[in-house]
């Protein structure tokens, strides 16, 4: 049975919910099998900014800033409404002020 796109919505909202319960690595597991329906669809912007929501609760800010950016990317290449392009430029302006401030790295 091939992968539906229609389980991109459910994976990430399965994986903000482990998340917010701290269990990383599910959440990690359950983002990057979204990622992989959702890569080189409109849903891969949303699918990589709640992955980098994900590691920046971890403060993994730097893998964070790499989602966010390529969040932001898609969104501006797609057109998308601009409260979600601003959405995307308050979390890497946020990500890159915390690098700047030594906050970055994995762990803290």
């Amino acid at each position: 049975c091939a992968p539906s796109p229609a389980r991109v919505r459910p994976l990430v909202l399965l994986g903000h919910t482990r998340s917010w319960q701290r269990r990383w690595e599910r959440a990690a597991v359950l983002h990057a099998e979204a990622l992989t329906l959702a890569e080189g669809t409109h849903r891969e912007a949303v699918v990589r900014q709640h992955w980098g929501k994900c590691l920046f609760e971890q403060q993994r800010h730097d893998e964070a800033l790499e989602q966010f950016v390529l969040a932001l990317e898609l969104r501006r290449a797609a057109g998308a409404p601009q409260d979600l392009v601003e959405s995307s430029e308050l979390a890497v302006r946020r990500a890159r002020a915390l690098l700047a401030a030594g906050d970055g790295a994995a762990g803290g």
